[in-house]
């Protein structure tokens, strides 16, 4: 692997999400994390790549140069920018992405099972942070009954 450009873009070849929402980036970056520290997987897939980690208030612990790299994709036309304000997501264009899955499809078996693994990761924490997202909307309606009751509730007598 030369740099983050193509580790993103082969990890979303092995099973990683087809539609990233601009308003949580966390889950690519906790994935990248994960790999990082996975000593084994990061040897099989990303050696020659130096990660910098930093805190962050928005991801809990980013990874440098992941925003330059998704710009790079969208360059590239891999991505694609759908919607906007809070709908505002990044589409996979399934025809630029093809010579991703050439060079996924040319990797031994271990490093194709050791980049599956982390985009599964990936995946699934971008479900759960559009679950997440989804849910919040739902639990600002209305509640079904006041907090008041309306009636006076008879004192106990002992």
């Amino acid at each position: 692997m030369k740099d983050l450009t193509e580790l993103i873009g082969l990890l979303v070849a092995a099973g990683g999400p087809t539609t990233l929402m601009d308003r949580s980036p966390w889950p690519l970056h906790e994935a990248l994390v994960a790999l990082a520290a996975d000593v084994e997987t990061r040897r099989l897939i990303a050696n020659d790549i130096d990660f910098h980690l930093r805190p962050d208030a928005d991801v809990s612990v980013e990874v440098g140069g992941v925003g330059a790299a998704i710009y790079e994709l969208i360059e590239h036309g891999v991505f694609r920018i759908a919607g906007s304000g809070l709908d505002a997501r990044l589409e996979l264009d399934v025809d630029k992405h093809r010579s991703y899955r050439r060079k996924l499809m040319g990797l031994d078996l271990g490093s194709a099972t050791a980049l599956q693994s982390i985009a599964q990761v990936w995946r699934a924490r971008a479900c759960t942070a559009e679950k997440i997202w989804a849910r919040a909307f739902a639990s600002r309606a209305p509640k079904s009954r006041p907090a008041t009751p309306k009636c006076r509730q008879p004192a106990a007598t002992l």
